[in-house]
């Protein structure tokens, strides 16, 4: 079982194996482990799990970009809904449709122009075409 930094920059497949997988110790929750592979540089955090008696695993991150804080971590969180009987990779595609629907910075910002572009201000008229423009900070109003 792999439970230290240490362990894990050293862990890496045999001459004759071209991958190879290892438990990795996370304060008694079991189903992370390390995966490294002969072809690549970087390695796999995994979590295997079952729900509805059938095993999955789910890809939690890679190291060196994750370390083996983090990525215990993420097992933590990815226990805690399967112990709420939620698949963590459904809730993770999920999260990733609610971001891309989420409106940009940018995108907020126009439809607010839009929206100042017809309410009427103290004069019960709406804002002139250069106050819009000056709103929008000098660039042109489409």
């Amino acid at each position: 079982m792999i439970s230290t930094e240490k362990q894990v920059i050293a862990f890496k497949p045999c001459e004759n194996k071209t991958k190879v997988r290892e438990g990795v110790t996370n304060r008694g929750v079991g189903g992370l482990a390390l995966e490294a592979r002969s072809d690549r540089d970087a390695k796999r955090w995994l979590y295997r799990y079952r729900i509805n008696g059938k095993q999955h695993e789910l890809q939690l991150g890679s190291y060196p970009a994750m370390k083996l804080r983090e990525a215990r971590q993420a097992h933590r969180e990815a226990v805690k809904l399967v112990e709420l009987g939620l698949d963590p990779r459904k809730q993770r595609a999920y999260e990733k449709a609610n971001n891309l629907a989420a409106w940009t910075m940018q995108e907020a910002f126009d439809r607010w122009v839009e929206h100042y572009q017809q309410t009427p201000g103290r004069n019960k008229q709406p804002p002139t075409p250069k106050t819009v423009t000056q709103q929008h900070g000098g660039g042109v109003v489409t």
